[in-house]
């Protein structure tokens, strides 16, 4: 499975793109733990064209569990 994913400012990690309850993008490394929301539309269409695809199994496991959990 691909997933959309961005590197994380603070420790180079992947942040995996998940979706809050009111269907706002939300960022989280597992390897340091920053989250980020993606609040204006603007930022969102920019988001959508930064993301990079990898598989589940280049995710750090804390980020993994994030994932899986929000699904």
């Amino acid at each position: 499975m691909s997933l959309c994913t961005v590197r994380c400012s603070i420790c180079g990690g992947y942040m995996s793109r998940t979706t809050t309850k009111r269907g706002k993008p939300f960022l989280y490394c597992g390897r340091c733990g920053l989250g980020s929301m993606v609040l204006r539309q603007s930022t969102i269409d920019a988001l959508n064209k930064v993301c990079q695809s990898i598989s589940e199994s280049d995710l750090p496991g804390e980020t993994l569990k994030k994932q899986r959990g929000q699904r």
